[in-house]
């Protein structure tokens, strides 16, 4: 599969394309690239330009020049995806560090190792609507006590052992109900017979290959709302 090299940001397309541009149009005889190719493109930045500007100003940003700057960039990328996996992206003529230069991410050459989660899961309990508690997961804080947002990089879910009613569960082995989430929060629904009993949950992360990182040494814990 051929990554996308066209960012969904205007201003971010703006950029690449002066580098785009300004590379193949110093280099187009040391990489081979037709002149042809050189003149489409040309053409196509001289009316991106000032269609671009048109909108970015709010003098001159209306309905009918948004419509224009659109028009005119969805021709530039139909001339510049093929164009740059043919004559940048599989050209052998330029190395990782010309392709840089011009706002491009070097091809992949094979697939990065993700080791297991090494970091434990935080978790929050909060009670939810009715017979439902809300199990809020995220990163471990860090050494100044922060809490980051989210999973950590390389996880892709976070798996969850729990129990409910005494005796508390000294390990997630003495929990008998699983669950598996990608986002938080996980909302559990319980019995309405269950309402006033303690729950309590352990969390783990799991990174793309089900490869699982520590156990929550402690289990959370709330008593289930009724």
């Amino acid at each position: 599969m051929t990554q996308d090299i066209i960012p969904r940001k205007d201003g971010e397309f703006n950029d690449m394309q002066n580098l785009l541009m300004a590379g193949i149009t110093a280099n187009a005889v040391l990489w081979g690239i037709p002149a042809g190719e050189i003149t489409t493109g040309t053409a196509l930045q001289l009316l991106w330009i000032p269609g671009y500007s048109a909108v970015i100003d709010p003098a001159t940003k209306t309905k009918a020049t948004v419509n224009t700057k659109n028009a005119i960039r969805k021709k530039y990328e139909l001339w510049m995806r093929p164009f740059v996996q043919r004559y940048l992206m599989l050209n052998t003529a330029l190395d990782d560090g010309e392709r840089i230069a011009m706002g491009l991410r070097p091809r992949e050459t094979g697939r990065s190792v993700i080791p297991p989660p090494e970091t434990t899961v935080q978790l929050d309990l909060v009670a939810g609507h009715g017979n439902t508690v809300k199990v809020i997961f995220r990163q471990e804080a860090d050494g100044d006590g922060n809490t980051r947002r989210g999973k950590p990089d390389g996880v892709n879910n976070c798996e969850f052992a729990y129990k409910v009613d005494a005796p508390a569960p000294v390990s997630p082995d003495d929990c008998v109900v699983g669950k598996i989430a990608s986002r938080s929060p996980l909302v559990i629904s319980f019995e309405p017979e269950q309402a006033g009993k303690r729950l309590y949950v352990f969390a783990r992360w799991l990174n793309a290959k089900d490869e699982a990182g520590p156990w929550t040494p402690v289990p959370a814990s709330i008593i289930i709302p009724g």
